[in-house]
This record gives C-alpha cells, sequence and structure tokens, in this order.
C-alpha cells in the first residue's frame, strides 16, 4: 500500500458516520469501523459479514427490514445502477428505536476504469425532532394549545372525504364565546385568556376520537368537528359541550363575581356528496351568527 492508499483509508476509517463501499453489482468491498459499530448496534443480524455482502439481491438485503423499506431501497439501487440516477437518498427511522431517524446516501464515483458507489449512514434524529416541533408549532394555537386553524383545515379536508367514501354524516360546530370583548375590557385580557383557555380544555373533552377535532379559528372563534357523527348524536354532544361551558366562572383579578361564560353555537350535519366542504363551514358559521342574533348561550342546528 502506498502512502496515498494509507492516506485515504486512514481518512476513511476516520469518519464518524458508518460509509461502505460497493462495486458495480452493489457488493460490499469495504466498510470503515463506524459501519460495524453501526451495523450491530441497530441491525438484527449483528455477526453478518459485511465484506461480500450484496445490498441489491431482494432476499439478502435487509432482510430485517420493513418491506416497504426494502422496496424503497431496491429500486434506488436499479435506478443507479441503470445510470437514472447518479446518487440516492432515503431519510428512515430506526428499526429498534422509533425516536431515531437516519439518513441514507449512496454516490456513484469512478475508480481504475470501474463504478463503484459509495453508501453512508447519518444520524438525523436531531434535524428530524426539531422538524416535528416547528410542525406542531405551526398547527398549533400558542394560546390554548389546540389545533389552529391551519391544522384544523388540513383535518376537515381529510375527514370530509374519508366521511364521503363511506357514506358516513359528518358535523360541524361552530363556537363563539359571547361577550369576551366585554370581558376583556371589563376585567383586562388576561382574564379573557383564562376564558379561551377554558373552552378549549371543555372542548378537548368532547372531541376525543380519532375522527374528531377541536380548533381555534381564531379571537373568540372556535370548532368541534365530528367525524362519522349524525345529527342527531352532534346535538347531544353540542348540548353537553354548552352546558360544561356554562360552568366555567368568569373569575375577576379581584375575586368579584362576574357571572360565568356563555357561547353562542351553529351546529351543522351532512352526508357529503361532493368535494366541496366550504359551503358546509360556511352554513355553520352562519347559524352560529343566528344564535347569537336570537339571544346568544344556545345552539342553532340544521342538517342537509
Amino acid at each position: 500500500m502506498d502512502m496515498s492508499d494509507h492516506l485515504l483509508s486512514q481518512a476513511f476509517q476516520a469518519f464518524t458516520h458508518p460509509i461502505a463501499i460497493m462495486d458495480s453489482q452493489f457488493t460490499i468491498v469495504y466498510v470503515n469501523q463506524a459501519w460495524s459499530s453501526f451495523s450491530n448496534q441497530y441491525s438484527p443480524p449483528s455477526n453478518v459479514e459485511w465484506i461480500g455482502y450484496n445490498y441489491y439481491q431482494p432476499e439478502s438485503t435487509l432482510d430485517y427490514d420493513s418491506g416497504e423499506f426494502k422496496t424503497l431501497v431496491i429500486q434506488g439501487l436499479t435506478k443507479l445502477r441503470n445510470g437514472t440516477l447518479s446518487n440516492f437518498t432515503m431519510e428512515y427511522p430506526s428499526h429498534n428505536d422509533g425516536n431515531a431517524w437516519y439518513e441514507m446516501k449512496i454516490d456513484r464515483f469512478q475508480y481504475n476504469d470501474s463504478t463503484y458507489f459509495i453508501i453512508s449512514h447519518q444520524d438525523i434524529s436531531q434535524r428530524k425532532s426539531l422538524e416535528r416541533e416547528n410542525q406542531r408549532l405551526t398547527r398549533t394555537d400558542p394560546l390554548t394549545k389546540i389545533a389552529n386553524r391551519r391544522r384544523f383545515d388540513e383535518f376537515l379536508d381529510y375527514e370530509w372525504h374519508h366521511c364521503r367514501r363511506n357514506q358516513h354524516p359528518i358535523s360541524l360546530a361552530i363556537v363563539d364565546i359571547d361577550g369576551l370583548k366585554a370581558i376583556n375590557d371589563s376585567f383586562g385580557h388576561e382574564i379573557g385568556d383564562n376564558c379561551l383557555r377554558e373552552v378549549a380544555q371543555k372542548m378537548k373533552q368532547y372531541t376525543g376520537r380519532a375522527s374528531d377535532m377541536c380548533a381555534r379559528l381564531g379571537s373568540d372563534e372556535f370548532v368541534a368537528l365530528w367525524g362519522n357523527t349524525s345529527r342527531g348524536q352532534s346535538l347531544k354532544l353540542a348540548h353537553n359541550l354548552l352546558n360544561e361551558i356554562n360552568t366555567v366562572p368568569i373569575s375577576a383579578l379581584d375575586g368579584q363575581d362576574a357571572g360565568h361564560l356563555g357561547v353562542s353555537i351553529g351546529l351543522c350535519s351532512i352526508v357529503p356528496t361532493d368535494n366541496d366542504f366550504k359551503a358546509f363551514v360556511t352554513m355553520s358559521d352562519s347559524l352560529m351568527y343566528e344564535a347569537k342574533q336570537s339571544g346568544k348561550n344556545r345552539i342553532n342546528v340544521r342538517s342537509r
């Protein structure tokens, strides 16, 4: 081994990321120490002999991985082999630790007129964790800690089409706090914010299924969505919600009795027949405003 080969080998071993070199048929010809440590820690076949291991053969490659993961890897390797891709990158969760994520990257290179591929696995768990947290924050109302309008719109789109496919009813309640501006003006925004949090917590109690969601749309307006829920079922839920909210005291800072919260609710139930749910939301919103005009702290319901 000459000086350049020795230097290259030392540099290769110095990498902290798991790295392997494969020939043109995706048979591993060289691995660094980090690769051996990584495979022993995260891969079930800990006694595998990596030199000579073929990454492409479906019957031998990644037998311990999920079928979907194996399929995606084979598809990527196929495109690398036929020249469709010059490199292939895929992110995947750890097979043993659901909180750990890795990025697999494969690049083509030439050496002595032969084609080789270099494959590496990099731990991206911290980045994925930050991405998940950022995604959660962009879909969560910072004051009440429930879903915001963006998250609600995404969920409504999904649940609407799910109910349409299965011909299930879907119900939507627009909930608006009565007199929140007066509460803020009389007792301050701290009391008003507490009222918003209390309403959010009450709504969470009545939207506990996977097909349900509550969200704050903005200011004093909330929404509750109930998938696969009929008019009668949703009306009962709305009445219970209204009664629960009516028990929430408007507690002033000086302890004086300021009464209890009230809300106006517009409730609409429908079995979807098309892809347009905007009219559904508009109808619920109109029903809520009619409830306010009719005296507040009540439910206005309609189905179609």
